[in-house]
């Protein structure tokens, strides 16, 4: 699917491939010859984003900071529990990582 994407679409510049079919997804911009000349952006660091990091495939990896994410999931469901259910909704801002080959 991804290489039929790239081939069809000569002119594209950027590619965002979240969720399952990384390894497959990297491996047709390695066959189209598009390793690092397509601007490809990956989602959440894992062995395969990490490798398409390291070799160029992939020019960053968007990620959520998990373990800050567990902490402030708990600390919610604890404030939660703890509240009134008038008291309204509660809400966290979490920021995201951005990893390149030269921060992993």
């Amino acid at each position: 699917m991804t290489e039929k994407l790239v081939n069809d679409n000569p002119d594209l510049i950027g590619l965002f491939i979240s969720g399952g079919g990384m390894s497959g997804a990297l491996s047709a911009v390695r066959t189209c010859g598009k390793a690092g000349k397509l601007i490809a952006v990956g989602y959440e660091l894992t062995d395969h984003t990490r490798a398409g990091l390291l070799e160029g495939t992939l020019t960053m990896v968007i990620a959520h900071p998990l373990q800050r994410l567990a902490e402030e999931t708990i600390a919610g469901m604890i404030s939660a529990s703890k509240i009134s259910p008038k008291a309204g909704k509660q809400t966290t801002v979490l920021p995201f990582d951005i990893y390149t080959r030269e921060n992993i």
